[in-house]
């Protein structure tokens, strides 16, 4: 008996023991502090065949599509895009709104709309034009519809820029008529509102997009950016030495790029922490149209007490979100939740731990679009592996097991 009551106390104490280990270990993770670690390699990442905003004002892109490969907008909707297109190629405002209109008019800016006769994208092409749209690859995007009307309006259908250019300080709402007129050639009763809404964009992103600005790039979501044509544009890492235009559409910072990656951010390195404040840099730079990078972001966050040994406090993203006069939405981890904010405009922070495109240690990274069939596409700053992770379309289910909960974040205008 006592034998027995003494294996009965060992037991006991065992599974006390256990029971003790399990509940700390629970309490660990309950209260484990609302940070993200970032170890990163710094090391040299060449951002191979993605768009990156170049510390020199460039919006390029480098590798494998070489000089031409591809148009980059930018811009927090399709409007924006158009504007930030035309005004790149050197015209006013006031000409890209009116431009903006008609496609507006035509087709609601989107490039898959077909109608009823056959007429289709964004200007609402028919005929040999229509044909020779669909010659072009990729050409149901946004990216390849404009250029091939820049194209147009650069050959055959001349008439319709030089309406424009030639009457440059008309109304917006008459220059977008001329122009619907010589280039649309719309019939009797189907000038429609495209006046109007020449108007309302002109007035909606006067104070956004400044005459003679040259932002020429593009964003799924975002706007930002600015491209140059002179001597400071060049690529890095690509094969022919010369700047070009990648078909991505989101601006993407390397943490680990130069002159940033080796600054302080908390008792490290941007490069080796500062994945919170970068992640934040590519949402803002997309929203708000300025140039905005890792360095900026990184300073403010160290400077208000987000950064940590080896990390950001989960903070970042409202706080840097407020300081850029942006709004931050606390929302859930899951599929609906992020989908919704996405398709609603936002752009979604997030940290996480684990594989890729997350690291064991914990790390931010940006969900910057879904695409029809259910996938997103990421914005990740993890150097080369980062810009690599950024060119993928990934399932939900490889990156929602290893969100943390509670540091999911909608970043809307």
């Amino acid at each position: 008996m006592q034998h027995h009551k003494k294996t009965f106390s060992i037991f006991t104490t065992a599974k006390k023991n256990r029971f003790l280990a399990l509940i700390f270990a629970s309490l660990m993770v309950i209260v484990q502090p609302s940070f993200v670690y970032a170890e990163l390699s710094p090391a040299s990442y060449p951002m191979q065949a993605i768009r990156f905003y170049s510390i020199k004002g460039c919006l390029t892109g480098v590798g494998e599509g070489g000089a031409g490969a591809g148009t980059a907008l930018v811009g927090n909707d399709n409007i924006e895009k158009v504007l930030r297109f035309f005004v790149g190629k050197g015209l006013s405002l006031k000409q890209a709104a009116a431009i903006a209109g008609n496609l507006e008019q035509e087709s609601r800016i989107n490039p898959t709309i077909e109608n009823s006769i056959g007429a289709y994208g964004i200007a609402q092409w028919l005929g040999g034009r229509k044909n020779n749209l669909k010659a072009k690859s990729n050409y149901n995007t946004l990216e390849t519809q404009l250029e091939f009307l820049w194209e147009e309006l650069n050959g055959v259908e001349k008439a319709g820029l030089e309406a424009i250019k030639n009457d440059s300080g008309s109304d917006v709402g008459k220059l977008a008529v001329e122009f619907g007129e010589k280039f649309e050639r719309y019939g009797a009763g189907e000038e429609g509102k495209r006046a109007q809404y020449a108007n309302e964009i002109y007035t909606s992103f006067q104070s956004k997009i400044p005459d003679s600005s040259s932002s020429g790039g593009s964003s799924s979501s975002g706007s930002g950016g600015s491209q140059s044509s002179g001597s400071n544009c060049t690529g890095i890492g690509g094969s022919n030495g010369g700047g070009s235009y990648m078909d991505d559409s989101f601006i993407v910072h390397n943490q680990c790029d130069q002159p940033w990656a080796n600054l302080s951010y908390g008792s490290n390195t941007i490069c080796s922490a500062g994945c919170g404040p970068s992640a934040m840099s590519n949402i803002i730079t997309a929203m708000t149209g300025k140039k905005v990078t890792p360095e900026e972001t990184s300073k403010f966050a160290a400077d208000n007490g987000m950064a940590h040994e080896w990390g950001s406090s989960w903070d970042v993203s409202p706080k840097l979100a407020e300081h850029w006069g942006l709004k931050a939405k606390n929302i859930a981890n899951d599929v609906t939740a992020i989908n919704e904010a996405l398709r609603g405009g936002a752009l979604v922070n997030m940290s996480g731990a684990g594989p890729s495109p997350f690291i064991a240690g914990g790390h931010f990274i940006v969900i910057r679009g879904v695409t029809n069939d259910g996938k997103w596409k990421i914005a990740d700053s993890n150097g080369q592996a980062g810009q690599e992770n950024s060119k993928k379309e990934w399932d939900p289910n490889a990156i929602l097991p290893y969100a943390r909960q509670g540091n999911v974040w909608a970043i809307t205008k």
